[in-house]
């Protein structure tokens, strides 16, 4: 049985990306960007990673890369399996700063990988700290190599 899909990521209404594949028993048949923009190391990396999964015919089992374009198309492959779940579910991460979790989200994505960097951004974890063991979560989550 064929079973056709449609993944969407989207990062500050600049970076964006809409792939369409179809699966049998597993197996990637065919897979598309159907939309696509943002800057050119992230519209690159994008076509690299489609030529490599239609080669391959499966989806990548490590996803390298600190930059946003690399996180980007890591959440892209992760969305598509069923495995994307950010390690925090609130939607406030600093309760004291009242900083939302979506905005410590991007900032990491935009290049924050430490506490420090993350907090100097967004003021989250500058005055109780108990946000940190949180934000190191999802720095981890967003830098992970494994994807399945």
């Amino acid at each position: 049985m064929v079973k056709r899909e449609t993944v969407q990521v989207r990062f500050l209404g600049r970076d964006q990306i809409d792939v369409e594949f179809e699966l049998e028993a597993q197996a990637i048949k065919e897979i598309k960007i159907t939309a696509i923009s943002g800057c050119s190391g992230f519209e690159q990396a994008a076509r690299g990673l489609m030529a490599q999964i239609n080669r391959d015919q499966s989806w990548p089992t490590v996803w390298t890369g600190a930059d946003h374009a690399a996180i980007l198309l890591r959440e892209l492959v992760l969305r598509a399996v069923g495995r994307f779940q950010l390690p925090y579910q609130e939607s406030e991460l600093c309760h004291c700063r009242a900083v939302p979790t979506e905005v410590v989200d991007r900032a990491i994505i935009s290049g924050c990988h430490s506490i420090e960097s993350v907090a100097r951004i967004t003021s989250a974890g500058t005055s109780c700290g108990t946000c940190k063991p949180d934000t190191e979560k999802l720095i981890a989550y967003r830098l992970n190599e494994r994807l399945i």
